[in-house]
């Protein structure tokens, strides 16, 4: 895996495959980079990555600018590699990583904090009408980014946003969303 923009620009992180758990490709990741460039500055802004997974959405983010990121994972093998990843860019100062399920977070604790919001849930097991609430951790004019199967119909827009881009990248799915 290689960040592709910003003070880390063609750094390779290590990256250990395991069961159950993808990662999104540089190209989407690219794109997704591309579309929010339109819309935001990630200078100094507040990220939060939920289902973290490598941490790649985070740490792009942080590389290209942003002032703090919060990584959001159950899955300690998940965590392991996200402190690795941490450690190999030697940026730990303002990257925090939260151990817990995101239907488990305080998110009152974190209330319109966020500029930039990124979640990849696991394609096959998750009800995405379990993120319907991740407006409340935006800032107003926040952007949320999510990343979900090709074989799942979103419900809506997430209530207080609206959609400002899907595309589909094989069997991924990429829904932006900006809080009104």
């Amino acid at each position: 895996m290689r960040i592709i923009e910003g003070k880390f620009a063609g750094r390779v992180l290590p990256y250990k495959e395991r069961k159950g758990r993808r990662v999104t490709t540089e190209k989407v990741r690219k794109a997704v980079f591309d579309v929010l460039k339109g819309f935001i500055s990630f200078q100094d802004i507040n990220v939060l990555d939920v289902f973290a997974g490598s941490g790649m959405y985070g740490l792009e983010a942080y590389s290209r600018g942003a002032r703090s990121v919060i990584f959001v994972e159950s899955n300690k093998h998940s965590i392991s590699d996200i402190l690795k990843n941490i450690d190999t860019l030697a940026a730990k100062d303002d990257l925090h990583i939260v151990h817990r399920e995101w239907q488990k977070l305080d998110r009152e604790k974190y209330e319109s904090i966020f500029d930039l919001v990124f979640a990849d849930p696991p394609y096959h097991t998750f009800d995405l009408g379990k993120l319907e609430d991740i407006a409340m951790v935006l800032r107003s004019g926040g952007m949320y980014v999510l990343e979900y199967s090709s074989n799942i119909a979103l419900s809506g827009v997430p209530m207080g946003m609206k959609q400002i881009f899907v595309r589909q990248y094989g069997d991924t799915m990429i829904a932006i969303f900006q809080k009104e």
